[in-house]
């Protein structure tokens, strides 16, 4: 037993240290994981939410109501929720949840291991996911985003279908556990999860049936073995020899009453939210999801499939490779890893055979080496189902590295056990037998010296993270004066300006009052009411605006907070000025343009997100939401302006301003609501 712990710290050593770097060095969630952060926050609300966050399907669907589409539940936010309500809803809580659910992953796979086939099995699994871990590198192993949060899982839920076909009963509530999570937080998630689920439901139920019918064999003689037993009072056993001798007969299948119950509770607590949603929705998101799907993108391809299957066989194999982008994976295989994959393939089959002619000797191995194939054909939906285009569609790729894990164990374990059984095998099996203790201490320190690479590299984050993000330096002094000394940082990468929150200083806005809008890129995929409840009461938003694209600020912004320089020596400048500017023009009359200017402003808005012309009216009648929109200010420049409450150096001040900026931090006051 001691060994059996010592593997399973060793096994969760990875994850541990890349989070406990990350809490040194406050690498916060950023980006889509801050949003993650606040939807985890409303968990023991009254805005406890009922689906997950929102999918990227609207990038591949051709259908309109994909950029509304969520994934399935709640249950990321739930994960994450225990930690985060312990450390008052810090980012450190983030990480905390990750680690949660990884280590409860390793955990699961070392404890169903070790139920299958012993301690050095166990010691095994140990190694693989040691050297997983290395594979997939540190800051994936405390990652909360979505696909990634589900890899671990993944690898425990084909441990559990191999141990539900081997008929452990013990296994059916973890399975339906670790299945609804995994197809809860992600979309992409929810075939494999299917595809594992259904294999072992069927396999765990063909399995109580053999075993019935062998205890019931066993338990009903033949009519030569009664007047056998008649006439020398002996027992006899199903095959003819006597029950004196010491033989048992197969025992009957326990009852699955209480394990049935159960797993219904665990259904029945995942997934009535989702039913709740779907019910109460106008639409629900299940008949979003569903009209979606009728009108498919492009998909990656059979070449796509066929590329990445052969990286998960082929000699090494991908998932023992550290790869920085996936743009690294799943690229054109060169012969040679073309043909080592093909005898890997081979070999599984010829595994599997072997232990299909040994199965009433070793079916626990054939029960393993059968889940192969639904483990292969839940890898091949994932991938058959992959967008074609965008960096997302490509991070797919790496969802099928615990598959691959788990094929190359099994085979592993295959091979050992046919082995095991020649004849030529004997001296060294009694070998090992003798000294499996040491064996298993071996493996260990073969696993402990893993470790320590698979925790380095700790300098390669996710894209989003706000160190490797210097447009955005000098906005942390501002806004952490303004909101208080917990509040540490407002990270924003790219696509991410319209949405790039920490989670701690979203959680700090939520708290006292405040709610996040985003501006028009982030209302095409993400929306009010996607980012926070819908009816939260919100008294004062918070908005950024980038100065890359025209977004105009949200209406009546009271207080610019900060601003993010490229050169990152001017920031407060502008921030005083864009202040004194907003007190001024405060109720003030708008802008009008010329026809050419009106026509040039209303193409700009078009292009940058859907905009009609009756809104685009509205934001000039509206100066303090107005001024800080890069197109008119060009357009006043350039004397296309009938009337404007800037002056023409003003308009140039905030012209110059707005280039260098990365983004802008707005506050408005929440819209008064006329008394009854």
């Amino acid at each position: 037993m001691a060994v059996f712990r010592a593997g399973v710290a060793i096994a969760c050593a990875p994850i541990v240290i890349s989070v406990a770097w990350a809490i040194r060095h406050r690498q916060w969630p950023a980006g889509d994981r801050s949003i993650m952060g606040v939807f985890t926050q409303d968990v023991f609300t009254r805005h406890t939410p009922l689906v997950g966050t929102v999918s990227t399907m609207g990038n591949y669907s051709e259908h309109l109501d994909a950029k509304s589409v969520h994934h399935l539940g709640p249950a990321q936010f739930w994960a994450l929720s225990i930690p985060n309500w312990l450390t008052g809803g810090r980012p450190v809580g983030m990480l905390l949840g990750a680690l949660l659910v990884n280590c409860g992953a390793v955990v699961l796979v070392a404890v169903f291991v070790r139920r299958r086939l012993g301690t050095t099995a166990a010691t095994g699994a140990v190694l693989m996911c040691t050297v997983l871990a290395y594979g997939l590198g540190p800051s994936m192993l405390r990652d909360v985003w979505t696909p990634f949060l589900g890899l671990w899982p993944l690898l425990a839920l084909g441990v559990l279908t191999w141990s539900l076909l081997d008929g452990d009963a013990r296994a059916l509530p973890w399975a339906a556990l670790v299945s609804g999570f995994l197809a809860q937080i992600e979309l992409m998630f929810v075939a494999p999860a299917a595809v594992l689920s259904a294999a072992g439901v069927i396999g765990f139920a063909l399995r109580r049936r053999a075993d019935r019918q062998a205890a019931d064999a066993v338990a009903r003689p033949s009519d030569a073995e009664a007047d056998a037993e008649a006439g020398t009072g002996t027992q006899a056993s199903g095959n003819g020899a006597p029950r004196s001798a010491g033989l048992r007969a197969p025992a009957r299948p326990a009852p699955l009453g209480w394990v049935l119950i159960r797993c219904q509770l665990i259904a029945l607590a995942m997934w009535w939210p989702v039913a709740y949603q779907e019910l109460t929705g106008k639409p629900g998101n299940l008949t979003l999801l569903i009209r979606a799907l009728r009108h498919p993108g492009d998909k990656a391809g059979a070449a796509f499939v066929r590329h990445n299957v052969v990286a998960q066989l082929a000699l090494p194999p991908v998932w023992i490779r550290r790869a920085t982008s996936p743009f690294q994976i799943g690229q054109s295989p060169s012969v040679v890893a073309v043909v080592s994959a093909v005898a890997f393939a081979a070999l599984l089959v010829v595994v599997t055979v072997a232990a299909w002619h040994r199965r009433h000797q070793a079916p626990t191995v054939l029960a393993l080496l059968l889940t192969t194939y639904p483990v292969l054909l839940a890898g091949l939906v994932n991938l058959e189902i992959t967008p074609a285009g965008g960096t997302i569609g490509l991070q797919y790729r790496r969802w099928l590295w615990p598959f691959g894990a788990f094929l190359w164990f099994a085979v592993i374990v295959g091979v050992v056990s046919w082995a095991a059984e020649r004849s030529w095998a004997s001296a060294v099996r009694a070998r090992i037998e003798a000294k499996q203790l040491a064996a298993g201490v071996a493996t260990l320190a073969l696993a402990t010296v893993v470790v320590i690479p698979a925790s380095l590299g700790q300098l390669t984050p996710p894209s989003d993270d706000v160190r490797i993000n210097p447009l955005v330096q000098s906005m942390w002094g501002p806004l952490h004066r303004r909101l208080d000394k917990r509040s540490t940082y407002l990270a924003v990468d790219g696509a991410d300006a319209a949405f790039g929150l920490g989670p701690e200083i979203m959680r700090r806005l939520v708290v006292d009052g405040f709610t996040m809008r985003t501006s028009t890129f982030g209302a095409d995929s993400y929306g009010d009411q996607r980012v926070l409840s819908a009816d939260r009461p919100a008294a004062q938003t918070l908005e950024l605006v980038t100065g890359k694209v025209t977004l105009a600020p949200p209406d009546l912004p009271v207080t610019v907070l900060a601003a993010g320089r490229r050169d990152g020596s001017s920031a407060e400048e502008y921030v005083t000025l864009a202040n004194r500017l907003v007190v001024r023009l405060r109720g003030g009359a708008g802008f009008q343009l010329t026809a050419a200017g009106l026509r040039k402003l209303h193409e700009q808005l078009l292009e940058d997100g859907d905009r009609p012309l009756q809104k685009t009216l509205d934001m000039l009648a509206d100066p303090t939401r107005a001024m800080f929109d890069v197109t008119l200010l060009r357009l006043q420049v350039a004397g296309q302006t009938t009337r404007s409450p800037l002056s023409d150096d003003e308009a140039r001040q905030l012209l110059a301003g707005l280039r260098p900026v990365g983004a802008l931090a707005f506050l408005r006051g929440a819209p008064k609501v006329p008394s009854a």
